[in-house]
Formats: structure tokens, C-alpha cells, sequence
């Protein structure tokens, strides 16, 4: 069985587009809230009202206006001002754990 490995989830109008590891992109036409709530917590987060990142897959957080990560697979997305708090939060936590 092989495993999915989700880099970023992104919704561009009504579309999603499912980022995976090995460079494949998958598209859906569910709301972006639908794949939040299937997620675990632990390893997604939604950074802005477009995407959700997969933690473990955050290469960098690059903060102050205009805040970004940029994601092992090379994309760069943008953190919205009231969520780079928490996400910077979770980044933290998720260092002390590994």
C-alpha cells in the first residue's frame, strides 16, 4: 500500500489542488473546510484562507510583512497576519517533540 504524502492543499475558486511529495498534482471540487476537518491537526494547519501546509513539510517561515513558507517541494505560500502567530506556535511545538 502506498501512502499519500500531501505537501499543500490550495483552492483557487472553487477548485482544490492537492500537492503531493513526489510532484503529482490532484484536483477536487470539495470546499477547503472539508479536507481541514479530515486532516489531523498534529501535521496540517491552515496558514492562510487558501492553503494548508503539512508542518512537517515547512522548510522555512519567513516572517514580517508579507509573511511565507516555503515548502520542501519548492513552493513558496502565504501566511495571512492572523494566522502566522499560532503557526509559528505549532512550529515551535512541533521542534520540541521531534
Amino acid at each position: 500500500m502506498k501512502i499519500l504524502i500531501i505537501l499543500s492543499i490550495y483552492i483557487r475558486k472553487v477548485v482544490i489542488y492537492i500537492y503531493r511529495e513526489e510532484g503529482k498534482r490532484l484536483m477536487f471540487s470539495k470546499p477547503l473546510k472539508y479536507f481541514e476537518d479530515q486532516l489531523s491537526h498534529k501535521h496540517f494547519i491552515r496558514i492562510h484562507h487558501s492553503y494548508i501546509v503539512n508542518l512537517t513539510k515547512i522548510e522555512s517561515f519567513i516572517k514580517g510583512s508579507g509573511s511565507y513558507v516555503c515548502m520542501s517541494g519548492g513552493q513558496k505560500l502565504a501566511v495571512s497576519r492572523r494566522k502566522a502567530a499560532y503557526l509559528n506556535e505549532c512550529i515551535a511545538k512541533m521542534h520540541k517533540i521531534i
